[in-house]
């Protein structure tokens, strides 16, 4: 996705069949908003989510760690470095 609009490429956030290859692109964007919707798109994947989580902008990992795809592994990491 090559829109220079940040608004437009939020949008074609919103289709549930946007591939995982432009995910992943979006994911680069440095709108924290871009790639807080990427985390929570259903075609994300745990290796994107993954990456998500490492984002310096706490929404971004937030979103990712409340992604349903994480193993479950992680997902019990991250609630005990959470103190739950």
């Amino acid at each position: 996705m090559d829109e220079a609009d940040p608004r437009v490429r939020l949008l074609a956030l919103k289709d549930p069949g946007l591939p995982l290859a432009e995910l992943r692109r979006l994911a680069d964007c440095e709108e924290p908003f871009l790639r807080a919707a990427v985390a929570r798109h259903p075609h994300a994947d745990a290796d994107l989510l993954e990456r998500l989580l490492a984002d310096p902008e706490p929404r971004v990992a937030d979103d990712a760690a409340a992604g349903p795809v994480l193993p479950r592994d992680r997902m019990e990491r991250i609630l005990v470095a959470a103190g739950l």
